[in-house]
């Protein structure tokens, strides 16, 4: 339900590359095969989201809710007639980002899926998105979007082991599945491009975060850089560096 080609070319003024998984596919890297960067497992389209739910055992509403009919296929702890309902906290002061929320919701209700928007400033958010136990009062958030990226500093090979391996310092959804966390053991010990292509495809078909566009010239994923016409000596900088030393103004 994310219109990633969509959201770039009405919400970024085409200064954004679509994002499918844990590597960007722009700029281009020997370390992984482009096959995996480039393709989407899960293009957008409301009526194959529409059919993976029906597919599920749900009962789809477009408009309104759509409710649990197979408990055996809607998934752990799924009742029969629960309705499914979200809730996205994402941060203030970014236009674009509000504006691919907006859209999110608007695909979501499509097909039953209630999504309730909530904005908090970005400390706010990053503060709320902690990794926690579902028992804790900490635990109570369910989907935070902070409006950036990841670094992958200060090593900045896109391995994974600060986002996805149990206990990681950046996992903050508390995600952890065997699969993955072999995969990252993997990528980290074997050299060549085959483990880290294994890697990405694996994250990219489990989703364990929702991937959106990479804004070009800024690690931040929804907010571009927009430079005047007069200001020389910029460049654009992936870690998000703006070395204002080299600037200078021209006629």
């Amino acid at each position: 339900l994310i219109d990633q080609q969509g959201w770039i070319n009405a919400f970024l003024y085409h200064t954004a590359n679509p994002t499918y998984g844990p590597i960007p596919p722009s700029p281009p890297s020997p370390l992984v095969s482009a096959s995996v960067t480039t393709i989407n497992p899960y293009p957008f389209s409301v009526s194959a989201a529409k059919s993976i739910l029906a597919s599920h055992g749900w009962k789809v509403a477009p408009g309104g809710t759509s409710t649990c009919e197979n408990p055996s296929l809607c998934g752990t702890g799924i009742t029969k007639g629960e309705g499914i309902s979200f809730t996205i906290d994402y941060a203030s002061g970014i236009v674009a980002l509000k504006n691919e929320m907006d859209d999110l919701a608007a695909q979501a209700s499509k097909i039953g899926i209630n999504i309730s928007l909530t904005t908090h400033p970005f400390a706010t958010v990053i503060g709320t998105a902690v990794a926690c136990q579902p028992s804790q009062p900490t635990c109570k958030w369910q989907s935070e979007n902070w409006g950036a990226g990841w670094i992958y500093g200060p090593s900045y090979l896109p391995t994974g082991e600060q986002l996805f391996a149990p206990g990681a310092v950046a996992n903050y959804q508390s995600y952890s599945d065997p699969s993955t966390t072999q995969l990252i053991q993997a990528v980290t010990t074997t050299p060549g491009s085959q483990a880290l292509d294994a890697y990405a495809e694996n994250v990219e078909r489990n989703v364990p975060v929702v991937f959106a566009p990479t804004s070009i010239g800024t690690y931040a994923g929804d907010a571009g850089v927009l430079v005047a016409k007069n200001l020389g000596g910029y460049a654009a900088n992936a870690l998000g560096m703006m070395n204002p030393e080299d600037w200078y103004f021209t006629k």
